[in-house]
């Protein structure tokens, strides 16, 4: 959550867009600084979406109503996001897990889940990005943030591609960082 800090301090930020409540010191003072801001806040769950500039969302992810607090943040909190602009669209699964992954594909038909781009989820851990989802998804390409291409043995589901699609998983720069093909 320290990144989203650094981004409403940085950027002009015109909403907040946030899952469900939970008891953190840095989830509190992200919303101090919205209000301070005079930054909307929404509150979002799985089914709501939303039109901007061309671009729609829609929620995938969590289940749980805004209002329920939880005791501390867990990683199938987490926000997912498919975005689609015209006929390209990208899945932002945060750090949800293998649950949420399972459940995202038994809910949803489809094309509610499909992307062209996958953000690999959770820095690439065994606990996410499972070829269920893979399998549903279908990305022609995968992004993975350089902290988890850092990381000794990072799980890059490129198994999880294999017979399914032509997909990469690259770098920022650009440079592939681990290819994947049938």
């Amino acid at each position: 959550m320290g990144g989203l800090l650094a981004i409403m301090e940085t950027f002009h930020v015109g909403r907040l867009r946030i899952g469900r409540e939970v008891s953190s010191p840095s989830l509190v003072r992200l919303e101090e600084l919205a209000r301070e801001r005079r930054i909307p806040i929404e509150h979002e769950l799985r089914g709501k979406s939303f039109r901007w500039d061309g671009v729609e969302g829609d929620f995938l992810w969590p289940e749980v109503a805004a209002e329920e607090i939880a005791p501390s943040a867990k990683n199938n909190d987490s926000l997912v996001l498919r975005l689609r602009y015209g006929r390209r669209s990208i899945l932002l699964p945060g750090d949800a897990g293998k649950e949420v992954e399972r459940e995202i594909v038994s809910e949803n038909i489809p094309q509610k889940v499909h992307a062209d781009v996958l953000k690999i989820g959770h820095h690439g851990s065994k606990n996410s990005t499972i070829p269920e989802f893979l399998a549903e998804v279908q990305p022609v390409a995968g992004i993975i943030s350089e902290l988890a291409l850092k990381r000794s043995a990072p799980h890059l589901p490129c198994r999880g591609w294999r017979n399914q699609s032509r997909s990469s998983t690259t770098r920022r720069n650009r440079k592939p960082a681990a290819a994947c093909h049938s």
